[in-house]
C-alpha cells in the first residue's frame, strides 16, 4: 500500500499592499493621539507657568507701589506743615497731593490685576470651581481613558523610542507667600498641569475619535 499527502498553502502576493497598510493604519493613530496628548501637556504647563508669573509680577509691583503710596503720604504731611509755616507754596501742596492720588489709583488697580491673575492661576490648574465652592456639571466629566483603559503619565513612564521620562519644568508654588489667599494648599504648577493636560486630552481624543 502506498500512502499520499498533499498539502496547499496559499499566499496572496500582490494584494497592493493592503495588509501593510491595515498593520500601518493603528500605529499611525495610536502615534497621533500620543503626539496630541504631548501637545496638550506642554500647553498646559506653558498656561500654568504664564499665570503663575503673572502673579508673582503683580505681587512685586504691588509692594514696589506700597512703598510708593508711604512716601508720597509723608511727603504730602510735610509739604503741608511747611505750608502752614510759610515755607512751600500752595502749588507744592496740590502737586504733592495729585502725585499721592495718582499711586493710590495705581495701588488700586493693581491689587485688582493681582486678584484676576490668582483666579487665572486657579482656572489654570483646576481649581477654580473648588475654590468658589462650585461644582462641576455631571456631563463635564469625560471618561473615555476609563472606557478604553488608558491611565495617565506617570513619572516612570518613559518613551519605549526615545528612553527620555516626562519633562519638569518651571518651580512648585511657594506657600505662606503675600498672595495666598487663593492659591494655598494645591500641587505645584507642573503637577496641576499634568492633571489638567490628562483631561483636556481625554476631551481631545473623544473629539477625534
Amino acid at each position: 500500500q502506498h500512502l499520499l499527502a498533499r498539502g496547499v498553502m496559499r499566499w496572496n502576493l500582490f494584494d497592493g499592499g493592503a495588509n501593510r497598510a491595515n498593520v500601518r493604519e493603528p500605529r499611525a493613530r495610536a502615534n497621533q493621539q500620543q503626539a496630541l496628548l504631548f501637545s496638550r501637556q506642554r500647553e498646559a504647563v506653558e498656561t500654568v507657568r504664564s499665570a503663575w508669573s503673572r502673579l508673582t509680577n503683580q505681587g512685586r509691583l504691588i509692594e514696589q507701589l506700597q512703598e510708593q503710596s508711604n512716601v508720597s503720604d509723608d511727603l504730602l504731611l510735610s509739604y503741608r506743615e511747611q505750608f502752614n509755616v510759610g515755607r512751600r507754596s500752595l502749588l507744592d501742596v496740590l502737586d504733592a497731593q495729585n502725585t499721592r492720588a495718582n499711586v493710590q489709583a495705581q495701588l488700586e488697580v493693581s491689587k485688582l490685576a493681582q486678584l484676576y491673575a490668582q483666579y487665572r492661576v486657579l482656572a489654570a490648574t483646576n481649581n477654580l470651581l473648588e475654590a468658589m465652592g462650585l461644582e462641576m456639571a455631571s456631563h463635564a466629566y469625560s471618561n473615555e481613558r476609563d472606557d478604553y483603559s488608558v491611565g495617565p503619565v506617570y513619572d516612570g513612564w518613559k518613551d519605549e523610542r526615545t528612553g527620555s521620562g516626562r519633562m519638569i519644568v518651571g518651580t512648585p508654588v511657594e506657600t505662606g507667600s503675600s498672595y495666598d489667599g487663593m492659591v494655598e494648599n494645591h500641587n505645584s504648577p507642573e503637577e496641576a498641569a499634568d492633571t489638567r493636560a490628562n483631561s483636556t486630552s481625554s476631551v481631545g481624543s473623544s473629539d477625534d475619535m
